[in-house]
Formats: structure tokens, C-alpha cells, sequence
């Protein structure tokens, strides 16, 4: 009431711990900490999801596109094998031609330009052969040197005296020419 007393007061205080320190926060802390690797996680999951769709739909795109270019390629060697066939076709005529325009020459001429235009068919002959050869093959930039000239030298042979028997000796490496 105002007054001093002699008796002493016993008054208990009691030290609570920092509510950082209590079961309930740190269990609220660990669960907030959890949620937010989950989310995190789930984020990522959904970037790499996305990001793998776009890298599908690029390869998809670009797969497209080989095979539209690869079916166009397809379609312009086609094209290159009609136009090489057509060419040697008609190298082979114009060929025959001028062969057979040499042999019509050749009717009316005396034994001297007889024997030019028979150089000159043959000449045409080696050309003939070895564009023949040329075309045989799978590749066009060379030419095996041996069987072209075992077959230029039978006709040869044939062409120039068919009534007297030529030995050759034939002694030719197999030797491609480019």
C-alpha cells in the first residue's frame, strides 16, 4: 500500500528461449527451406522440360530439311546420270558420223588419201574407245590404261592388214590415268 515492507517479496522469473531457438519455429524454418528447393526444382524441371521441347522441335525441323535436301540431291544426280547418258550418246553419233562421212570420203580417193582417212578413222576409233571406256566406269575422271590398250591395239591389228598376222608384244601394267 505504499509502504516499505521488511519481508522480502519472492517473484520467480522465468527466461524464456529466443523464439528462434523453439522446436516450432526451426520445424517452420526446415519446412519453408524444403518448400522453397521443391519449387526451385520444379522450376528447373519445367526450363528443362521447355528447353527440350525447343531442342526436339529444332532437331525435328533440321531433319526435315536434311531429307527435303537429300531428296533433292537425289533428284539432281538423277538428273546428271539422264544428262551424262544423253551426252555420251551423242558423242558416240557424232562419232559415227564423221566416221561414216570419212568412209563416203573415202570411195572416190586415190591410195594416198585413202590411207589419210583410214589414219584419220582410226584416230576417230582411239577417241571412240576411250570415251567408250570412260563411260563403262563408275568413275569418270580416270581410265584403266591396260585394257584400253590391249583392245586399241586388236583393232589396230585388224584394221591395217587383215590379211597378215602382227605379232605385238603386249606388255602393259594396269596403270590408271586421270
Amino acid at each position: 500500500e505504499g509502504a516499505w515492507s521488511n519481508s522480502e517479496l519472492d517473484i520467480t522469473l522465468t527466461v524464456l528461449k529466443p523464439y528462434y531457438l523453439e522446436w516450432w519455429f526451426i520445424g517452420f524454418v526446415a519446412l519453408l527451406f524444403a518448400s522453397a528447393v521443391y519449387w526451385v526444382i520444379q522450376f528447373r524441371i519445367k526450363k528443362l522440360a521447355a528447353d527440350k521441347k525447343k531442342l526436339e522441335q529444332t532437331v525435328n525441323e533440321r531433319t526435315a530439311q536434311l531429307k527435303q535436301s537429300i531428296s533433292e540431291q537425289s533428284a539432281l544426280l538423277l538428273e546428271k546420270d539422264v544428262l551424262m547418258k544423253e551426252i555420251h550418246h551423242r558423242v558416240k553419233n557424232n562419232l559415227q558420223t564423221v566416221v561414216s562421212l570419212l568412209e563416203l570420203q573415202s570411195e572416190n580417193l586415190s591410195d594416198d588419201a585413202l590411207s589419210a582417212i583410214h589414219d584419220s578413222q582410226n584416230r576417230i576409233y582411239a577417241m571412240s574407245l576411250i570415251h567408250q571406256k570412260l563411260y563403262q566406269t563408275d568413275n569418270i575422271a580416270s581410265i584403266n590404261m591396260q585394257p584400253y590398250l590391249l583392245e586399241l591395239m586388236n583393232h589396230l591389228q585388224a584394221s591395217y592388214n587383215p590379211e597378215r598376222t602382227i605379232n605385238f608384244d603386249f606388255q602393259v601394267a594396269p596403270t590408271e590415268l586421270a
